[in-house]
């Protein structure tokens, strides 16, 4: 009689690790899922970093552009002003 319910007890300790050994690996599948949705969003993180890099490069660009630009049309409209002040004077003058 010990022998069988030893025997039970030997039963009962392999389901139960069993039932643990299958848990564990329920568990480790989805690490595993865990660790692959991780690896792609760190991916698509690096892929948006590049992304606004490239951005910034190209907002600078274009506003030391913008920049010059507006530099040298200033120079022009104040040349443009000048003249035609003098346009004005002159003909004031003449018209005397």
């Amino acid at each position: 009689m010990r022998d069988s319910a030893m025997e039970i007890d030997l039963q009962d300790r392999l389901l139960r690790i069993e039932n643990k050994l299958d848990s564990l690996t329920e568990k480790l599948s989805e690490l595993g899922r865990i660790d692959e949705r991780t690896d792609a969003a760190h991916a698509r993180l690096t892929r948006h970093e590049t992304r606004l890099d490239w951005i910034e490069k190209e907002h600078r660009e274009l506003a030391e552009q913008v920049q010059k630009q507006a530099g040298s049309s200033q120079v022009w409209e104040r040349a443009a002003w000048v003249i035609f002040a003098a346009a004005l004077g002159l003909a004031g003058h003449f018209l005397r």
